[in-house]
């Protein structure tokens, strides 16, 4: 697939698939209606609406809605239904320099829709016309994009040790 294909699924993106993810009144993130009907038997947990999965307002503060969101993961992960478990929390939030609203594991932020970051780091050598870029492929046993070209380095944005709660 080449970069120009990719922009061009990017922008036939139908949003009437999803649902829009609410934290604390804030819009973090898109669920796929499917996915939101396996929410609908954590009523505790989530409020799922027609067109909204809201996270509940009475679930106050980080460590509150981070520990209810990782109990229901975990029992997805035990269902087999998210796959490549890390162990390894990201921040859901509005914005990189914002406080999070809850961190939950990496491998479930795709079904939420919410925002990561990376950090990555390229290569090059030469200068001018003899300038080169330095390639790394992912080794066949990762879970994301086995066997692909990647950065030399690169890694996702953990959250970091938030009110001492975060790994």
């Amino acid at each position: 697939m080449s970069l120009l294909d990719r922009i061009a699924e990017i922008h036939r993106w139908n949003r009437s698939g999803y649902r829009r993810f609410f934290v604390a009144g804030e819009a973090v993130g898109w669920v796929a209606r499917e996915f939101a009907q396996r929410l609908v038997a954590f009523p505790k947990v989530f409020r799922i609406g027609p067109s909204t999965v809201e996270l509940a307002p009475e679930l106050k503060g980080y460590a509150a809605r981070s520990a209810a969101v990782d109990e229901v993961l975990l029992r997805f992960r035990q269902e087999g239904l998210i796959k490549g478990w890390r162990d390894e929390p990201y921040p859901v939030g509005l914005d990189f320099y914002k406080p999070p609203l809850l961190q939950m594991e990496r491998a479930a932020v795709p079904l939420f829709g919410v925002r990561a970051y990376g950090v990555h780091l390229n290569g090059f050598t030469g200068e001018g016309r003899d300038l080169k870029l330095w390639v790394a492929k992912r080794s066949r046993t990762k879970h994301t994009a086995p066997g692909k070209l990647d950065h030399l380095v690169g890694g996702g944005q953990q959250a970091f040790n938030v009110l001492g709660i975060a790994g």
